[in-house]
């Protein structure tokens, strides 16, 4: 029985698109594509990062499986991104951004452990802090990308914003015996 539009599940057929979009970043980076091409396949697939929870709290489909399927489609874009990076854009020699990479990444990872610890379920957790890192991690990928350069303070900022919300997710992760992946973060009011 062929399906009506008002019922497909347009969250998740965003979610997925993200997913196919991000790994199409590849084959252009290693293709060495123009930035800007690549830049905007990018700007897409972040747009439908931002469009697919409200998406899905709109036409009332929010639910685990959507979850799911956003995280995998998260978790392709950002090996993509990093894919694209590495290969197509001229990375600053500097000590100390890729110190704050490091730390960073190690919060993060503890972070993960945490909650999968605590909880029993590996998660990240949609924060107020995770969404402005997720922002700044966005526009300045699509700005490197475009420009073929990423200068080493922009770097060390982005680094400091994702550790501030790793350390975010880390302390409620610390304080949570259940898990709730919308928690507003330790700041939010």
């Amino acid at each position: 029985m062929p399906r009506s539009l008002a019922t497909v599940p347009w969250a998740d057929v965003l979610s997925v698109g993200r997913g196919v979009l991000a790994v199409c970043l590849i084959p252009l980076a290693v293709a060495a594509a123009p930035g800007a091409l690549q830049a905007g396949v990018l700007t897409m697939a972040l747009l439908t990062d931002v469009a697919d929870g409200p998406v899905a709290r709109a036409q009332g489909t929010a639910g685990p499986r959507g979850a799911r399927i956003d995280s995998v489609a998260d978790t392709v874009l950002f090996g993509a991104v990093l894919v694209a990076v590495v290969v197509g854009v001229r990375l600053p020699a500097e000590l100390l951004p890729w110190v704050l990479v490091g730390l960073a990444t190690l919060v993060r990872l503890a972070a993960a452990l945490i909650t999968r610890v605590r909880t029993s379920r590996w998660a990240i957790r949609h924060t107020l802090a995770n969404k402005a890192s997720g922002l700044v991690l966005g526009v300045t990928a699509v700005a490197a990308l475009a420009s073929g350069v990423l200068p080493g303070w922009v770097l060390g900022v982005c680094a400091g914003v994702t550790l501030v919300s790793g350390l975010d997710e880390a302390w409620l992760a610390c304080r949570a015996t259940t898990l709730d992946a919308d928690a507003r973060g330790s700041w939010a009011a």
